[in-house]
Order: structure tokens, then C-alpha cells, then sequence
């Protein structure tokens, strides 16, 4: 097909040589390329990233992801892919490849004209074009790959490329969807010319003419997609897109031609892996050859049996360690594991298998003849038989002990449960030793050593027969006897009353006791003897029903134990007729109510009799719950409580309410009832219903009661009239957060909210009631009260007094009403009264200031009444002096003096002359001045006069002026 040019860089790689001592079939020689999915790969998060090359030339390197392609995902890893090994998954639908880590020139993997490649793959239907394996030359056209076009004719034929010219090649036939083992390879004929050929299964296909291929420019070998670019000197980095879906086990790349010797050798290494069968027709007559040399599986001599060829073995020098195998061809049936397993321990692949050979170069392989697998042949020896018409035949090389041979039960007729293994092809009796198979989840398996050149075939069961019958039964039955035979046998019953039958199952109707006894029946089937079986039939008269006690009565959800009956040999039915009786006594079910109905019988030696009734009837048992107004109440609240649930109005009903911490006021039935609840803490109320004998469970409902508060009130027992009385509380339970008071017509004097304490007093005489109500977290007290008895005040009244206006410090009379006998005064303010008898009434005061004089009486209950009068006790401070005094010794106006005397006191008092000399001066009031100075009397005129006085008050006051000195 026409290629885009590429550009290609072209560089001469230096790679270190490795040693190659394997191949396969052992062939290293010329190897310059090999991969193989059970070896070499690297997987990371489910895909392929490295697939390493395991030929050792160093040429290639390890294939990894292909960068240039788009979107490539990387192939997956099927851990079981073919014959128990992996295969390497392509997609074309992600799409994902991988190239070489090298660029090589094409002569470098391959002669210009010779060239061998082996793969093992199984290409899948798709549409287009799809090239799984390729090495090419972009600008000059050489190459080296297999692609598929499936478009015309071409659908899922192989196309062989290699040269540059020649004819394009394709397989004949359509390999889609198998897997095939392809030998491609090209030698030189004429010239520079070449034939290309291509072999499947070792058998030649298609051949076509090329020319050799020569190559100047290096590239890379693509796997799952076109390679990718070459160097930019060969013109170009493009590639094309023809990813495929194909699932690649194994492929390696000679540089030469391999000999057709070595050829089988590489071609029997792959057919051993995995499970194919290489051509054995005349024409190509293919033994298998290990890589010593040593046909591991002689065509000739092992005819006819040479259809599905499985095997297994050791074969160091191609890496070949197969330890179970199974052919791919759709008539391989046998599958042989190395060690001993059954159908669970079977390994799911071959690394899983832990059994190794103990030696180089050891096989194991079989091959069958076609034949048919059904039952045509019989077999008589340690067991009576019938085997089937395919027989195996097993070559063995080297050291292969115990296998397992394993099949599917599914493949083969019923009944298989021998493996025969013989000397001979004919599997005679003598020559043959007898191998019970195991059988576990559908697989048959049996573990032994075979012999080389032995033979194996599958056997049935024993051919003994096994005759049943439906006895034991009663008279007038129907005896049915059967041989439980299959395939084409023919029969001789004999039995009591000189019975005869050749019919496999023969009936027997109206039995009577007369027929019972031992039947024997023998024949053949298919020609092969059948060993006789007997089988004994009993027939008994019908005997008497069962008794039983009916009904039986259970509550809803009891206990029930199975149902009982008088008799022997008890079945027990659902229906009063038909069915199929258990002898396992029913027990009746409880979940809801119902009337369930059951039948029984008896049976004496086999036979059943008639069916007798037994009823159960389950009755509901109530069910419900307490549904209550408050599930928290306070001390002395009311709660309301009533049913739920599935009980009748007409049911009993047994309420319990806690017996002295509760008082029921009202209720019946179901309710509403309705009660106190005087103590404290969780009280449960407590119900069970009866209905017809079914008591529920009790059901109960707890009521929190909080404690109401305490407190006790402290108030003295009684008191006068507008006296404070303190009211306070002596006790309180703790948690009280809020207090309520009532002091009737009293007024308080302090406080104002809580516990108190509280000042109040009261005007109004006779009793008085106080009353606190107390809260703690939403619970009141009971009320508490206390009383007082307030005595009314005394009359007090101040009769007379002697005067209210005075000078201060004068004294008045006072005087007071006349009051019981018992009676005391007490006269304020006592400073101005000094001591005054509290009986008497009558009290003189000193007033300095101007103010109240009070009387206080006391009766005999304490309480105090007063009067008081306000009195007026002037300063009187005001002092007076003449203008002018005469002294002349007459006795009148003679001395000049302080006219007012008293209130006050003098601090000086001084009378100076015109000229400012000091005539006359004291400090005493009660002195004045008489006229002289140093007994001189003096002259008359004009005086000057001074006074400093302090009053009652405490203030200090001046006067001056002038008088005149007349003579």
C-alpha cells in the first residue's frame, strides 16, 4: 500500500551483544529478535509499558509504549490467554502500540533475501486495515510485517510483506478469531529475487515472489500499529494509523532461512505451549523434535492417534518449562497437569502449577484417534462397564512422573467415572488397570503415572443394576418397579406370584400383602452384560388414623414446639390431600393470628394411612404503649394517661399506678386516667391488656416527678402597728429560683425579691397573713403561711405646756395625758429633760434651741405612740445700750451699762474718750461705767463705746456708737 515519506534520522547505534543460549526449538543461531508474554513484560497500573527482547543480539532493544502515536493507552496483560499461558493484549479501538527502543537498519534484523518469523496470535475481526507487526524502510519501501485488510476478499487473510516489489501476499484462508501458530519465512531463488511462504501449524499456505530487501535507513520494529518515524535523513517523521486488535503470545525474527529440520524444532516448541496440533497429514507428516534433536512425537508410529496433540515438558535450550497443557482445537478434551490436583485445587495457569520436572528434555504427549465419544464399547474386569470409542495414545521422553489426566464432565455422556489405561490400543480387560475419577465443581480428574507408549480411555460407572421401587405401600396400590436404565438395554424381571416382565419399569396394580417380596431384574445394555440387582417391595394393609388433640391455642408471638400425634411413623401434610408428607412435625408459626390447619398419618411397615385434622388457632396478643400528657411533672401535678395499640375497647385492661406515691383521680379502660403524683422521683405507671387469654407484655411509662419546694417562713408572732417587721425564711430546699410573697395589707419597708429577708409593717391593727409561694425549675411549692397579730399604738397627747416662745435655755412645763397603768413615758430629746421618772407625766425641759419637745408612751405590749410640741427658744441675743446716763449719785441713770441681760457673753466692752483713751472697759456684762476714769469723774461730752459679744448660736457680733456723759 502507497506509505507516506517520512523523514528519517539515520544513526548508527552501538549495542553490547548479549549471549544468546536459547531460541526456539533451541535455535539461537540468527535470532535477532524474540518476545514472549510469559517472560519480559512490565506492567504497570494494567498496562504493558516494557516488553523486553529476550534474543540477546542486542540489535532492537526492549519494545516500549509508541510516544509518536496519539492517545495510545499501552496493551493489557491476559494473565490466561492460550494454554494456560498470557498473551499481550492490542485495542485498536483505544488504540495502543509499542515500538523498539532502537533504530536499526532492516539488514541488521534480517538477510536481504532471507528471513524466518514465528508467531503465536490471535487476530480479531474488525473493519480496515490493521498492521500488527512491521519494520520499515519509509522512503525506499523495503520492509518487513503482516497486516490485515479486511476489505473484499480479503477478510481476515494474513498479508506477508517483505522486499520492496513482488507480488502482495495474502493467506487463503480467514484467521480471525483463532489463534494460529504462523512460520512466515523468505528464501533467495534467482537473482535478487526471493519466495515468500507462509506455513500455519506446520503446513505451507501461500507463497508469493518478492525481491530482496535492501535498506540504507534505519527504523523500528511497531507492534500493534505501524512503527514510528525513522531518522529526518530518510525523509520524514510521519507515520500512519492502522492500529489492531490482536492478542500476541510469542513471536521471534531470524535473519536467515531456517532448515526445515529447525524450523520443526522451533514450530514443535510452540505447538507444546501452547496447544497446537502441527500438520500430521501425509503431505507435511510433522513430528514433534525437541531442541536435542529427539522426536518427542513420532508421527508414523503413533497413528491413528494423532488428532488434538497436548502436551507437556522441560526443554532447557528453548526455555520451554510447560507444566499442563489442553488443546486449542475445539475436540481437545483432555487436559494433563504435571502433579497430583482435583477439580478445586487445579492451577488457573501454568506459573501457578508448583511441579517441576525433574530432568532436561522430559515430554509427555498424547494424541486421539477421532473417534466418537459415546458409550459403544463394554468393559468387563474389575467393573462392568461401557467405555466410550476414543481412545488416547501417549508418547513419553525422559522423566515425567505422576500427572493428573483432567476433563469436564459436561464434554463426555453421563456416567463417566473411570480412567482406563491400557498396553494395547484395544483396551483389553487384561491389559487395562482401572483408575477411579474424582469428581469435584464439574471436573473429573485422576492422578497416575503413565507409561510411554500406553493408551487411555473413559469408562462409566459399574453396569450393576440397581432396581427401586415405591415401597413400601399399602393394599390396593400400585407397585411400580424400575431398572433406572438408559441407552438401549433389554430386561427380565421375576418376582412373587410367579411375576414375569420384560419392561424396564414394569407397575404391579392392586397390590395385596401377597405380592410382596424380593423382585430381581437382569439384562444387557447396548451388548454389554448387566450384573442383576434385586429390590425388596412390601405391601401392608392401611392402618388406623392418628389421634390428636385439637385445637391447639397460642398467643401472637409465643414459643410455639412442634405439633404432636398418637401413632407411628408419623408424616405430616398441609392439605387433606396431595402433597408431600415430611415426618418432620410442623411448628405452628405465631407471627400474626390465624387458624392453621395441618393433617398427619400413620404408617405401619411402609404403608400410609388416611389423614386426620389438627388445628392450631393463634390468638392476637395485644400490643400497645402508655401514652401520657407529660413525661416530667412536678411534685403534686396531675398527669393524663391513655392506650396505643392494637387492643379492643372490650380487652382488659390492669392499669398499676404507683401504690402510695400516686393518687388516681379518674379513668378506665383505655383510658383517659388521670393522677397525682405526691412523690418524688421516677414513678412508673404500668399496664398489661387481655385479650381472650393473650396478655401483653407489660408496658410501662415513667414519670419524672421534680420535688416541689420546701421552705419555712420566720416572723415574730406579733408586733405594733407601723413597726418593720423582719420576715425572712428559716429553711429552703436548694434550687429554688423563684419566690412569690404576699404581705397583704402590709408595706414593705426593704427588700425586694428572693428569699428575703424583708421589712414590713403594717397600719391596720388585729391578725395579719403572709403567704410565699417558691419555684424550682418550673415546679411551685405549696403555698406557705404565717401570721402575725399587730397590736394598735397607744394614744399619746401632750395636754399643756407652760409657754412655747422662749429665750434659749429657758425651762418650760410640760405635761402629758393620762395612759393605762402599765404605761411608760419617755421624754426626747433627754438632755433638755435630765432624769424623769417614766411613770410621770409631767416633765420640766432647758430648751437652748428652738425645736420639738417630744413624749413617747410605751404600752404593755411594747408598742410606742408620741406627741411632741415644736417650741420656739429664741437666740434673745440683742443687746441694748442708753444714748446717754446722768451721773449725779441720785440713783437714776447713774451708771452706763448692757441694758439685756443673758443669751450672751461679753468679750469686751470698752468706752474711750474723745481723744481716743481707753476711760472704762470689762468683760462682764453686769459692770457698767459710773462717769469716772482713776476716780476722777469725767468731764461731760461725747463718748465712744465698743462691745464684742458671742451669742448662744456661737456666732460673734460688734457694736459701737457714741453716748453723752450729762452732769
Amino acid at each position: 500500500m502507497k506509505r507516506n515519506i517520512l523523514f528519517v534520522f539515520c544513526l548508527l547505534l552501538t549495542v553490547p551483544v548479549l549471549a544468546q543460549s536459547t531460541g526456539p526449538g533451541g535455535i539461537s543461531s540468527g535470532l535477532n529478535f524474540w518476545i514472549k508474554a510469559n517472560t519480559g513484560t512490565t506492567v504497570a497500573g494494567g498496562v504493558v509499558n516494557q516488553w523486553n527482547d529476550m534474543s540477546g543480539a542486542g540489535i532492537t532493544g526492549n519494545m516500549n509504549l509508541s510516544a509518536l502515536n496519539p492517545n495510545n493507552f499501552g496493551p493489557s496483560l491476559a494473565p490466561v490467554g492460550i494454554n494456560f499461558n498470557p498473551h499481550v493484549v492490542f485495542d485498536r479501538t483505544k488504540p495502543n502500540s509499542m515500538i523498539t527502543a532502537n533504530q536499526f537498519l532492516g539488514n541488521q534484523l534480517f538477510n536481504p533475501s532471507n528471513v524466518t518469523i514465528l508467531q503465536v496470535i490471535k487476530l480479531h475481526s474488525f473493519t480496515g486495515t490493521g498492521v500488527w507487526l512491521k519494520w520499515e524502510n519509509w522512503n525506499q519501501s523495503p520492509r518487513l510485517g503482516f497486516e490485515v485488510d479486511n476489505g473484499g476478499t480479503t477478510i481476515g487473510q494474513l498479508r506477508f510483506d517483505f522486499g520492496t516489489s513482488g507480488t502482495t501476499m495474502f493467506t487463503p484462508v480467514n484467521v480471525n478469531d483463532q489463534y494460529i501458530l504462523s512460520d512466515a519465512f523468505v528464501a533467495p531463488t534467482t537473482g535478487t529475487n526471493a519466495l515468500k511462504t507462509v506455513m500455519m501449524n506446520g503446513a505451507q499456505i501461500a507463497t508469493a515472489t518478492t525481491t530482496a530487501n535492501t535498506t540504507t535507513c534505519q527504523g523500528k520494529i511497531g507492534l500493534g500499529n505501524e512503527p514510528t518515524a525513522t531518522t529526518p535523513a530518510c525523509g520524514g517523521t510521519s507515520i500512519d494509523q492502522y492500529p489492531t486488535t490482536v492478542d500476541v503470545a510469542e513471536i521471534a525474527i531470524y535473519n536467515q532461512t531456517l532448515s526445515p529440520a529447525d524450523r520443526n524444532k522451533a514450530e514443535s516448541y510452540l505447538a507444546v505451549k501452547y496447544g497446537f496440533t502441527l500438520d500430521q497429514s501425509a503431505t507435511y507428516a510433522n513430528n514433534y523434535t525437541s531442541a536435542s534433536g529427539t522426536t518427542i512425537w513420532d508421527r508414523t508410529a503413533n497413528l491413528p492417534f494423532i488428532n488434538n496433540i497436548t502436551g507437556i515438558g522441560r526443554d532447557d535450550a528453548s526455555a520451554l518449562d510447560q507444566r499442563q497443557s489442553k488443546s486449542i482445537n475445539t475436540a481437545g478434551l483432555v487436559t494433563v497437569l504435571n502433579g497430583s490436583y482435583n477439580g478445586s485445587t487445579s492451577p488457573v495457569d501454568n506459573v501457578s502449577n508448583t511441579n517441576t520436572f525433574a530432568a532436561n528434555n522430559s515430554f509427555l504427549l498424547f494424541g486421539d484417534n477421532a473417534a466418537a465419544i459415546t458409550y459403544t464399547r463394554c468393559f468387563t474386569s474389575t467393573v462392568s462397564a461401557q467405555r466410550i470409542s476414543r481412545v488416547w495414545k501417549v508418547q513419553k521422553t525422559g522423566s515425567v512422573n505422576t500427572v493428573t489426566i483432567s476433563i469436564k464432565a459436561s464434554d463426555f455422556p453421563a456416567g463417566i467415572k473411570h480412567l482406563l489405561v491400557s498396553t494395547d490400543s484395544a483396551i483389553s480387560p487384561t491389559n487395562t488397570t482401572v483408575y477411579a475419577m474424582t469428581s469435584q465443581n464439574g471436573i473429573l480428574t485422576a492422578s497416575l503415572t503413565l507409561a510411554n507408549n500406553s493408551y487411555f480411555t473413559f469408562a462409566s460407572d459399574t453396569l450393576a443394576l440397581h432396581p427401586t421401587s415405591n415401597s413400601p405401600l399399602c393394599t390396593d396400590a400400585t407397585i411400580q418397579l424400575n431398572a433406572n436404565l438408559s441407552g438401549t438395554a433389554a430386561v427380565q424381571w421375576a418376582g412373587p406370584n410367579s411375576f414375569t416382565s420384560t419392561q424396564a419399569n414394569p407397575s404391579i396394580p392392586n397390590a395385596t400383602p401377597a405380592n410382596s417380596g424380593v423382585y430381581t431384574v437382569s439384562g444387557t445394555i447396548n451388548g454389554c452384560p448387566l450384573t442383576p440387582g434385586s429390590v425388596n417391595v412390601q405391601v401392608t394393609n392401611m392402618p388406623a388414623p392418628p389421634t390428636v388433640t385439637t385445637p391447639i391455642f397460642y398467643c401472637t408471638g409465643d414459643n410455639a414446639v412442634p405439633v404432636t400425634a398418637n401413632g407411628t411413623n408419623l408424616l405430616w401434610y398441609y392439605s387433606p390431600n396431595g402433597g408431600t408428607g415430611t415426618a418432620t412435625p410442623p411448628t405452628p408459626s405465631t407471627l400474626a393470628a390465624d387458624t392453621l390447619v395441618y393433617w398427619v398419618t400413620q404408617s405401619v411397615n411402609g404403608c400410609e394411612g388416611i389423614r386426620t385434622k389438627l388445628e392450631v388457632a393463634v390468638r392476637t396478643r395485644p400490643n400497645g404503649i402508655i401514652l401520657a400528657t407529660q413525661s416530667t411533672i412536678c411534685q403534686y401535678g396531675l398527669d393524663t394517661f391513655n392506650y396505643f395499640g392494637s387492643a379492643l375497647t372490650t380487652d382488659q385492661y390492669d392499669w398499676k399506678f404507683p401504690l402510695g406515691a400516686s393518687t388516681l383521680l379518674s379513668g378506665s379502660g383505655q383510658g383517659p386516667f388521670i393522677a397525682r403524683f405526691d412523690s418524688t422521683g421516677p414513678q412508673k405507671v404500668r399496664l398489661q391488656v387481655n385479650h381472650e387469654g393473650c396478655v401483653s407484655p407489660e408496658s410501662f411509662y415513667t414519670v419524672q416527678v421534680n420535688a416541689a419546694p420546701q421552705l419555712r417562713t420566720a416572723i415574730k408572732d406579733s408586733a405594733c402597728a407601723n413597726e418593720t417587721v423582719i420576715v425572712s425564711l428559716n429553711y429552703a430546699t436548694p434550687g429554688i429560683d423563684n419566690y412569690t410573697w404576699n404581705f397583704g395589707s402590709g408595706t414593705v419597708v426593704y427588700g425586694a425579691a428572693g428569699g428575703g429577708p424583708f421589712g414590713v409593717k403594717w397600719a391596720n391593727a388585729g391578725p395579719q397573713q403572709v403567704t410565699v409561694i417558691a419555684s424550682a425549675k418550673g415546679c411551685p411549692s405549696m403555698i406557705y403561711r404565717d401570721t402575725i397579730n399587730i397590736h394598735p399604738l397607744p394614744y399619746a397627747h401632750l395636754d399643756s405646756i407652760s409657754n412655747t416662745d422662749i429665750c434659749s435655755g429657758d425651762t418650760v412645763a410640760i405635761k402629758a395625758n393620762l395612759i393605762d397603768s402599765g404605761s411608760h413615758y419617755t421624754w426626747t430629746p433627754v438632755r433638755y429633760f435630765g432624769v424623769v421618772p417614766d411613770t410621770q407625766r409631767l416633765a420640766y425641759a432647758q430648751v437652748p434651741l428652738p425645736g420639738y419637745l417630744a413624749m413617747y408612751v410605751t404600752d404593755s405590749f411594747g408598742c410606742v405612740a408620741g406627741d411632741s410640741v415644736f417650741v420656739n427658744a429664741k437666740n434673745c441675743c440683742e443687746v441694748y445700750l442708753p444714748d446717754a446716763f446722768t451721773p449725779n449719785n441720785d440713783s437714776k441713770n447713774d451708771i452706763f451699762k448692757i441694758i439685756t441681760i443673758g443669751n450672751h457673753k461679753i468679750q469686751t466692752f470698752r468706752i474711750v474718750n474723745r481723744w481716743g483713751q481707753v476711760v472704762f472697759e470689762t468683760a462682764d456684762e453686769s459692770v457698767g461705767w459710773d462717769g469716772t476714769f482713776g476716780g476722777a469723774k469725767q468731764e461731760m461730752g461725747t463718748y465712744f463705746y465698743y462691745l464684742k459679744y458671742r451669742c448662744v448660736n456661737g456666732k460673734d457680733y460688734e457694736m459701737k456708737g457714741e453716748l453723752t456723759l450729762i452732769r
